[in-house]
């Protein structure tokens, strides 16, 4: 039989919050917005919430921020801005994970990707202590957030794990939603390619600086 990739974030009863790490899914609010079909353009703005500043000086300057108690996604000094929103539990976010790190290293290790796309991950309807485990566990090297109470997720309108969100910091000011997939990223080839077909970076590769 086989098995979904993608992890329903409905399926996850209480009692799975308390087992082993490979045994569950993200919970969703079940009051949250309907995702759009992933074939149509997303609809989603860049949310108005505020998040820890990292304690790390090695996160707050891959991100660009200066010290402080918090930071809104808006000061990320990038040009696009990749959201993979997870959950400790969910084992389809477990598989995804060294994936993910191949991404970030691949965008780390290229000239043209460094400094202008930048992930986090926003961990569902977990405390920070499973935030900083799953780090941990699958060495993740970008800045990860918990969000216990689910306020993020609503905003962003996610309703499963993992799902994989991307806003284009345009060389104008202004920052446009590029990209919405619920699922594994699968081949980071494609998905970078993805990104930067729906940037404004596409036609930008030596005019501008990478944000410092």
């Amino acid at each position: 039989m086989s098995i979904d990739r993608r992890c329903g974030l409905a399926s996850l009863a209480p009692l799975l919050l308390g087992l082993a790490l490979v045994s569950g899914c993200a919970t969703a609010p079940a009051e949250g917005p309907s995702l759009p079909p992933p074939s149509k353009e997303p609809r989603f703005e860049l949310p108005a919430l505020r998040l820890p500043t990292p304690g790390d000086a090695a996160e707050r300057n891959y991100l660009g921020l200066d010290p402080g108690e918090t930071f809104a996604l808006a000061d990320v000094r990038t040009r696009i801005l990749v959201i993979e929103v997870f959950n400790f539990y969910c084992p389809h976010c477990q598989a995804e994970a060294p994936n993910i790190n191949r991404l970030h290293e691949r965008i780390e290790n290229d000239e043209r990707f460094r400094g202008r796309i930048k992930i986090i991950g926003i961990g569902i309807s977990n405390t920070a202590y499973e935030v900083d485990r799953f780090r941990r566990l699958f060495a993740i090297r970008f800045p990860l957030f918990a969000d216990r109470s689910r306020v993020i997720s609503r905003q962003l309108g996610v309703r499963q794990t993992p799902t994989f969100i991307a806003w284009n910091y345009r060389f104008d000011g202004r920052i446009e939603p590029i990209l919405f997939a619920p699922g594994p990223i699968d081949d980071i080839e494609r998905f970078l390619d993805r990104l930067i077909r729906a940037s404004d970076l596409n036609t930008s590769w030596g005019e501008q600086p990478a944000p410092e």
